[in-house]
């Protein structure tokens, strides 16, 4: 896996990458589970970053939403991301979509999309 290095713009392999100071905070592995809309998690013992790209495919004049919920009972309620997706032009509108949100230590998260909308990737980064 490659790392661009944003103040230089140069590429750094995992091993480059772990040789530097860049990474300090973050665990070096990044966790990329396989899960699902819908679904609710629990986090571990750290603190953890997660990034969801929704692919979306919307047909002209209609719309998707994404949300993230986080809260420390199960399900959750509270949103801690959100976003909302309108094509008000013609034909479809095909995006990819990004979605963030930190999740403390013990709670419950889950993301939730309107149908329409896939997980194309979905990674988490647990903080030290």
């Amino acid at each position: 896996m490659a790392i661009k290095h944003k103040t230089v713009g140069t590429e750094l392999s995992q091993a480059e990458f772990e040789a530097t100071d860049l990474h300090e905070g973050l665990d070096t592995a990044v966790s990329k589970p396989s899960r699902a809309f819908g679904t609710v998690y629990q986090n571990g013992a750290k603190l953890r970053f997660v990034f969801v790209m929704a692919n979306l495919s919307i047909a002209s004049g209609g719309g998707l939403s994404i949300a993230a919920y986080v809260e420390a009972a199960s399900p959750p309620t509270v949103i801690a991301a959100a976003l909302d997706q309108f094509n008000n032009g013609t034909g479809y509108l095909v995006a990819g979509t990004p979605i963030c949100f930190f999740v403390p230590a013990g709670l419950y998260y889950k993301v939730t999309a309107t149908a329409g909308a896939a997980a194309g990737c979905w990674a988490e980064y647990d903080l030290a």
